[in-house]
C-alpha cells in the first residue's frame, strides 16, 4: 500500500503542476481566457500550494492515515 501511495503522490503532484501550468499558459500567453477562468486558475494555484504544503511539510499525510484507520 505504501508503494502505491508514494507513486500516486508524485503522479498527482505532477498532474496538478502540468494542468496549472497549462491554464496559466492559456491565460497569459494565448490570451484566450475570461475573467472567471483567471480567477479559477489563481484560486486553484493558492489551494494547491496550501494543500501540498500541509500534506508534505505539516503532517497532513499522517493525519489522513490516522483518519482512515
Amino acid at each position: 500500500m505504501t508503494t502505491i501511495t508514494g507513486w500516486l503522490f508524485w503522479l498527482l503532484l505532477c498532474a496538478a503542476l502540468l494542468l496549472l501550468g497549462r491554464s496559466f499558459y492559456v491565460i497569459y500567453v494565448k490570451k484566450t481566457a475570461s475573467r472567471l477562468t483567471t480567477v479559477m486558475a489563481w484560486f486553484s494555484l493558492v489551494f494547491m500550494v496550501c494543500y501540498w504544503t500541509w500534506y508534505v511539510f505539516l503532517g497532513g499525510r499522517d493525519f489522513l492515515m490516522e483518519a482512515m484507520s
